[in-house]
């Protein structure tokens, strides 16, 4: 079954098209606005985002740049450690020969300690002779003293008996 309809009723058929129609446009223009809104939104998100990161990549290049490489590093490390055995050595002779004159030093003292000890009792014992032959002179001279003194009496005691 056809319907007809009137140009009144289409002539509002068609305005009430025209209408959601325009409203349609509006809602998708309005969407698309948003939706360009966002999207420059997020490209300067992203762009202030890469901008950090690039930064922070230039950061990280230009402190990787200070950096001594490992190869260099390796080089003056060897160095280092070959000038501080050498230096160790000298030092450990240095000490051995210090500790070697020490020991001669002490050695020599003690002989030198030794020998003054053996003047000193030989000394000692030159004075103790010395006072013995004295104490025996004088002994011995008493002795005579009284033998002549025995005589004398003797003599005196003969002499007058005869």
């Amino acid at each position: 079954m056809v319907q007809y309809v009137t140009r009144r009723e289409f002539k509002l058929l068609q305005d009430m098209l025209n209408e959601r129609h325009k409203a349609q446009q509006q809602g998708v223009s309005a969407a698309l606005e948003a939706a360009e809104k966002a999207v420059n939104k997020a490209e300067a998100a992203a762009e202030k985002r890469f901008k950090s990161v690039n930064e922070f990549r230039k950061q990280l290049s230009d402190q990787a740049a200070t950096f001594m490489p490992r190869a260099e590093y390796d080089t003056a490390h060897d160095a280092l450690i070959e000038k501080m055995e050498t230096a160790t050595a000298a030092r450990a002779r240095e000490i051995t020969e210090l500790e070697r004159r020490m020991t001669d030093a002490v050695r020599d003292l003690t002989t030198r300690a030794d020998k003054a000890a053996g003047r000193d009792v030989g000394a000692d014992e030159a004075r103790g002779y010395a006072r013995n032959s004295q104490t025996m002179r004088i002994q011995a001279l008493g002795l005579a003293v009284a033998v002549l003194s025995v005589l004398a009496t003797v003599l005196g005691i003969y002499a007058a008996t005869h």
